[in-house]
């Protein structure tokens, strides 16, 4: 699909003028629960800015990955990001911050717990804290320090995982589990470091492409892709030329691949020059890096 267009029970949710980004929509007022929902999705190959998915690949139709219907509850993780860093001494310092945000007037008090656990499942770092304010929006900000950590590399992937949960008196609201690894990322001069050790990419790019479901690729399809590429020697993947898929993200953080993430602005140079194209290519680029 080049872009599409939604209708949940007979109502227009919105549209999305990329094939390869992630979008959601609240679909909350229209949505049926206990009973049958009707989704409808319309496929358009010609939807504004379909030449910045299509140049040097196969142009298939059809809906490429998945469609997910989900609930959260009204106070809820809304978002998190999570960064690393080393410091001299060899301890890392892992920051976690937390958007807490309610459908309701205001957030009510709760307690956020933050958890991180090591590769082989021993807790290492945890803290509580108090959400309470007036608003519909709080952000919480966590600092772990670890000792002699596990660093994350092609050569040695080794995962942490982070457990976010979100409680009230009434017991839990929200939780989010994630695997995460501990790494920093440099380039001094002209020398990229992973951990502060000089890093080689050697590396292929990579099409969602398969010979018995065109570009809906599936788990054990990319799985194999990578299992080609480590045994050739390869530590990198260029997602040409667009987001992969978040399950091939997945499988290299767990294989131990560097990935260059592609944002879909494709070849048009003429569009990529023109004003009136500005707003599609802020889309684009917002939402490759906030996935």
């Amino acid at each position: 699909a080049f872009g599409f267009e939604l209708w949940v029970n007979g109502q227009f949710i919105g549209q999305h003028n990329s094939t390869f980004t992630r979008s959601e929509f609240d679909i909350t007022q229209v949505v049926r629960c206990g009973s049958e929902n009707l989704v409808v999705v319309k496929i358009d190959r010609r939807r504004r800015g379909w030449n910045f998915d299509c140049h040097d690949d196969w142009a298939l139709s059809g809906i490429y990955r998945d469609v997910i219907v989900f609930s959260v509850p009204q106070q809820n993780i809304s978002d998190y990001t999570v960064t690393s860093r080393l410091r001299t001494d060899g301890v890392a310092t892992v920051q976690i911050q937390a958007v807490i945000t309610s459908s309701l007037a205001a957030i009510q008090q709760a307690d956020l717990f933050i958890q991180l656990l090591s590769p082989t499942g021993t807790a290492v770092a945890q803290s509580q804290k108090t959400i309470s304010a007036e608003q519909q929006s709080v952000i919480a900000d966590h600092i772990f320090e670890v000792a002699s950590p596990e660093l994350w590399s092609a050569e040695k992937p080794s995962l942490y995982t982070l457990r976010i949960q979100l409680k009230n008196l009434d017991g839990s609201l929200h939780s989010v589990r994630q695997n995460i690894g501990i790494r920093q990322v440099c380039v001094v001069g002209d020398i990229l470091e992973i951990n502060s050790v000089p890093v080689k990419l050697k590396g292929v790019n990579h099409h969602d492409l398969h010979y018995e479901v065109g570009r809906a690729m599936r788990r054990e399809h990319f799985l194999n892709d990578i299992k080609l590429m480590k045994k050739a020697n390869i530590n990198t993947v260029r997602t040409s030329h667009y987001p992969a898929d978040p399950v091939l993200i997945e499988l290299c953080d767990q294989m131990g691949l560097y990935v260059i993430s592609e944002v879909p602005f494709g070849k048009r140079q003429n569009h990529l020059q023109d004003p009136d194209y500005l707003q599609d290519l802020y889309q684009r680029a917002e939402a490759t890096v906030m996935r």
